[in-house]
This record gives structure tokens, C-alpha cells and sequence, in this order.
């Protein structure tokens, strides 16, 4: 999921599939000639950007800490933004809240200094490696992948190192990989571990499979087909050669360097017994047609998957109780979102109070009303884009 996501020239070889007889040669070109249409992304994007076209209203949060919610200079929408997507990525998000350790008495004027606050961090699941829960659904223990980039030095190669947090009720500590000793220990003053997850309310909460891995797989196949298509095409404008068995047999011994080589641009002499025999072959045109049509239908069924298709693949008109039934679909889909959303930033709140309780108490409410009426032009759109088989190789894959 996560290589799909980030698409690119790297993910064509990974996704496309080399058929049993397929030479090398014929596939590398196919992988040269590829493009990939990002579907996942565009998917994942477009569902967080309708949820939260509407910023969320946050009473009495402290701008300070709105502005930078991470100490990374991510504010908050930011960060609940790419919460959202990694939902529709993985349907589980982990929270990190913390606040940088600082030893002996912390005054006002050096929180102001050093920005010793708390902060948010969003984990994606494979950022956390293992945990235990006690017997009242509390965490014991959580352990966190991170990495430290020492790059202090602009004259000497940065050093990236792998490192693995453990917090628990009582410390916390810092490994770097390879090591058994921590670089560093501090005490855990909350009493808590200050780590939990949200979940899509769907089978993954039931130890299923996250229906976003489906949609990676239909991308895929369209990548497949595509490039079926593409090929075809091209065999299409330069078919292949069949040429007579004697001809084959004597090519090497002709006096005429240019008839051993076989291309288009060159001439084959063929006798009177021969006559007709060598031509080229190419597919049909249909063949082409049918695999578009199949990607189309494909493309309708992503969108059905994740229940953001508006309209009906058929070309009959929608009755407005039909359409009315859509987008009460669709809205309570992103309204369900803006629930779990809303829970975790409130949660997240929460946890920051217990660390520094001159945090006011802040209620953080996301919006409910979607114009998801707006949405369809956008998904027909996308449905459309089988229209750039008569374009340019450049511009497909730009």
C-alpha cells in the first residue's frame, strides 16, 4: 500500500507482472514504456480533502500550539490532514504525546526559550513494532521505530540512525539498533503510557484486511492492462515479421549485409514459390478497445469499493430519491471520518493537559456538512482519463 501511494518510475517493475512466455527483452520494454495512473493516492487524497474542507472548530486551543503541534513546525490541521490519509491507507493510526525531557525546575521563561511543551506525533503502523495491553485495556509498554538524522556538520555525509523508543508506565527509553544499552533513560511522569491507535470502524478492527489493500490491487491490474494496451498499440504500428524458412536459412550467407538484418526499413527477396509468404502480423484494433473498456469498469469499481461513486455506471437518468440515497452515502462515510478524527485531537488534548495543565481545557469539533454534490464531476473525472489513449507517450506518462 505504502509503495503504491508513492507510485513513481520505482513502482512500475513491482507491480508489473511478466508473463510466463515473455522474453526479457519484450518486458523490459514494457516496463520502459509504462506509466502509472496514481489511483491510490488520488483516492486516499480526495476522501481527506472533502472531510476536511471545512477547518475544525478548536475552543480555547492555544495558538502557540496550534501553529506547531508536532515541534516540527506541522500545525495541527497538518497533522490531523495526513492523519486522515493514513486511515484510508492502513485504517489505523497510532498517536505519539510527549514533551521533551528537561531536568531541574523548568520556569516560565525557559519553557519559552527551549519550547518545552507538549507535542503530538501521528505513527503510521508499521512505526509501531510491539505493545501489551494490561487487563483494563491500558497500555504496559509501547515500542516505537523512529530515526535521528545527524547531519549538524554541512561538510561531512549525514548519518541517519534507526533507533527504538520504549515508553512504559514508569520511563522511557532510547535505543539505537544494534545496541543493548540505551542512550538515554528518563522517568515517565505521567503514570501512563502516552501512546494509543484509532481504528476505521470496519472489518480491520476485527482482524481483517483493510479494504484499501483492494483498491491497490484493481490499481494495479489497470497498471497491467494498460500496459497490455499500450503494447498492442505499438504492435499495431510496427508488427512483426514472418518471413519464409529459406530465407532464414540463407540470410547469413547473403552477399548483401543490409537483407541480414530484419526491419522495416529493410528488403527481403523472396522468389516466385515465396511470393506472399513473408509479411507482418499485428493485433487487432478490438483488442485494444475491449482492455480500455475493462479498465473503465475497473476504475467504477474502485469507487464502489470505498462507497464514493456517485452515479450509476448506467446510462438510464437517476431518479432524485436515487441520487439523494448517494449522497446520504457519502456523507455519512466522511462523517464517520470527522467522528474518529475529532475523538483522537480531543484525546490528544487531553494527554497535553496531563503533561502541562496551565493548557486550558480544549474542545476541539469537526464539521459534519459535506458538499459532496461537487464530488461527482470529480470522480467522472477520474473515470475519464481512459480518454488518454490517443495522447502522446509523453503526456501519459506525465
Amino acid at each position: 500500500v505504502r509503495d503504491a501511494y508513492s507510485g513513481g518510475s520505482e513502482y512500475i517493475p513491482k507491480a508489473l507482472i511478466k508473463h510466463a512466455s515473455e522474453s526479457e527483452v519484450d518486458y523490459n520494454e514494457r516496463v520502459e514504456r509504462a506509466y502509472y495512473l496514481n489511483y491510490p493516492r488520488r483516492i486516499a487524497n480526495l476522501i481527506t480533502q472533502y472531510c476536511l474542507a471545512s477547518p475544525p472548530a478548536r475552543e480555547n486551543a492555544p495558538q502557540e500550539i496550534k501553529d506547531d503541534f508536532t515541534l516540527e513546525k506541522i500545525n495541527v490541521d497538518e497533522l490531523m490532514r495526513q492523519v486522515s490519509t493514513s486511515l484510508n491507507l492502513y485504517g489505523m493510526v497510532w498517536f505519539l504525546v510527549s514533551m521533551p525531557f528537561f531536568e531541574g525546575e523548568l520556569t516560565l521563561e525557559q519553557k519559552q526559550k527551549k519550547h518545552i511543551r507538549p507535542y503530538a506525533a501521528a505513527l503510521k503502523p508499521y512505526d509501531v513494532t510491539d505493545w501489551s495491553y494490561d487487563a483494563s485495556g491500558d497500555l504496559n509498554w509501547v515500542i516505537i521505530r523512529t530515526f535521528k538524522r545527524y547531519d549538524d556538520d554541512p561538510f561531512s555525509s549525514a548519518i541517519i540512525a534507526e533507533r527504538f523508543i520504549l515508553y512504559t508506565k514508569d520511563f522511557v527509553r532510547i535505543y539505537e539498533k544494534g545496541g543493548d544499552v540505551p542512550i538515554m533513560e528518563y522517568p515517565n511522569t505521567l503514570g501512563i503510557v502516552p501512546v494509543f491507535r484509532i481504528q476505521e470502524i470496519d472489518g480491520y478492527a476485527m482482524d481483517s484486511r483493510h479494504y484499501f489493500e483492494e483498491i491497490v490491487r484493481i490499481s494495479d491490474a489497470i497498471l497491467n492492462n494498460e500496459s497490455e494496451a499500450q503494447m498492442n498499440l505499438v504492435k499495431q504500428m510496427f508488427g512483426m515479421l514472418v518471413c519464409s524458412e529459406s530465407y532464414a536459412r540463407n540470410a547469413g550467407k547473403s552477399p548483401d549485409k543490409t537483407s541480414n538484418i530484419i526491419s522495416r526499413s529493410t528488403a527481403i527477396i523472396e522468389s516466385v514459390e515465396e511470393k506472399g509468404i513473408t509479411r507482418y502480423i499485428s493485433p487487432a484494433g478490438v483488442e485494444t478497445a475491449a482492455i480500455r473498456e475493462e479498465n473503465k469498469a475497473l476504475k467504477q469499481e474502485m469507487y464502489d469499493i470505498i462507497g464514493m461513486a456517485l452515479n450509476s455506471i448506467s446510462h438510464a437518468q437517476q431518479t432524485a430519491e436515487s441520487k439523494s440515497w448517494d449522497f446520504h452515502s457519502v456523507s455519512r462515510f466522511l462523517a464517520n471520518r470527522a467522528d474518529l478524527l475529532e475523538q483522537a485531537e480531543n484525546k490528544i488534548w487531553q494527554l497535553m493537559r496531563l503533561y502541562d495543565p496551565s493548557i486550558p481545557e480544549v474542545s476541539a469539533a469537526y464539521s459534519r456538512k459535506f458538499e459532496v454534490e461537487d464530488l461527482t464531476s470529480q470522480v467522472k473525472a477520474l473515470l475519464d482519463i481512459h480518454n488518454l489513449s490517443t495522447a502522446p507517450l509523453s503526456l501519459k506518462k506525465q
